[in-house]
């Protein structure tokens, strides 16, 4: 039978040759040396050419970088390995269970090792295992799924919370997580809404500021609250040549009805209809209420571009004139409280305010100046 020796590392070799010479030393023979040491001549040879002017300390250093070494090619190997199976799989995100396991059961048929498939995947074996075990057996939750699939048709917009309530009510008895798993393997979710254009009035109609009194008013919304903390609304009109505050109307609530009485009234009070009136894209001035209003005497109605305000910049600027003036210096106590002072504050505006750009008259007096410069020229 032949003996079978085991490798030598660097360090065993030094010691090993050290007591070769501490023998040689005593007069002991070749033969007796190599006896004792459990070797052949041929290894004594070529252990004594490669490590015989070596220390033990520098035979120990030798070791721990070839094992150093050794470390790194198995590490890089297995990172080739890894490197290979990903191509193999054709990247991509691997994102829900049941794709891992198919990529896992993918690997493993192309001949890599159960551990490294599900390594690579990021699965534990034991979740793997049990997956592969379940899909060779009758899926006790068919049922249950087809019912999630026709469930979701009509319900897109209901999570697996909600539509796991309707399941245990239909009979279903599975535990919450484990519906949200089912949930997630058939690829169901919350859908988006869907995105619905919204109607924004005419579109934007580019009209110039006005040229006469009465030739285009303005209207928006102003909102502030009662010292108790209630939300009052104010609409108001202006014409945009002359600055006047044509109309108001405050409530808690004011739609399209109300925005056509409060035009009606303005029109009564200041000869007719405008030509134009300018507005923003607010539901109460794209009604279709509104629309009719204006098509019976041919008013045009001009939409500001959505998120643009500074497009209707003389109501702007009026409403930041009210709330700095008018709303920020009062305490509000209810409704009617706020329309007596809206309507004081409207009438000083109108006869007492001076505006630069109509050469520091009120707007009462810019349009009573216009009225008599233009009765002479007619």
């Amino acid at each position: 039978m032949v003996k079978k020796f085991s490798k030598h590392t660097p360090e065993q070799i030094v010691r090993k040759l050290d007591k070769a010479r501490e023998l040689r030393e005593s007069g002991s023979t070749t033969a007796q040396i190599l006896t004792e040491l459990g070797i052949s001549e041929a290894t004594l040879n070529r252990w004594q050419a490669t490590y015989g002017a070596m220390s033990r300390s520098e035979a120990k250093e030798l070791q721990r970088l070839r094992d150093e070494n050794t470390h790194l090619k198995r590490l890089l190997g297995q990172a080739e390995l890894e490197k290979a199976a990903w191509k193999e799989l054709a990247g991509g995100k691997l994102l829900g269970p049941a794709r891992r396991h198919d990529a896992v059961w993918h690997l493993v048929e192309l001949g890599y090792s159960q551990r490294l498939a599900c390594k690579v995947v990021g699965l534990s074996r034991s979740a793997y295992r049990r997956a592969r075990d379940r899909d060779h057996g009758p899926d006790k939750y068919a049922g249950l799924r087809q019912w999630m699939h026709e469930f979701a048709k009509d319900h897109r917009r209901w999570g697996h919370r909600r539509v796991w309530v309707k399941a245990l009510g239909l009979g279903y008895g599975v535990c919450r997580e484990t519906f949200r798993r089912l949930w997630r393997e058939e690829g169901l979710r919350v859908l988006p809404r869907k995105k619905r254009k919204r109607v924004d009035g005419s579109g934007w109609v580019d009209v110039p500021a006005g040229q006469y009194p009465g030739d285009v008013w303005a209207l928006d919304f102003q909102f502030d609250s009662t010292w108790h903390g209630k939300t009052i609304k104010i609409c108001n009109i202006i014409d945009e040549y002359t600055r006047e505050h044509l109309a108001f109307a405050v409530d808690k609530k004011l739609d399209a009805g109300s925005v056509i009485e409060l035009l009606d009234l303005a029109s009564l009070a200041h000869g007719g209809r405008p030509r134009v009136i300018r507005m923003d894209n607010g539901p109460e001035f794209i009604a279709q209420a509104l629309k009719d209003w204006a098509a019976e005497d041919e008013t045009i109605q001009a939409f500001i571009p959505p998120g643009e305000p500074w497009h209707n910049g003389f109501v702007e600027s009026f409403h930041n004139r009210m709330r700095d003036e008018l709303l920020e210096d009062n305490s509000i106590e209810d409704l009617d409280h706020a329309r007596t002072l809206v309507a004081q504050w409207s009438h000083r505006y109108n006869t007492f305010h001076p505006h630069s750009s109509l050469g520091y008259l009120s707007p009462r007096e810019y349009a009573e100046q216009w009225k008599q410069e233009n009765t002479v020229n007619a």
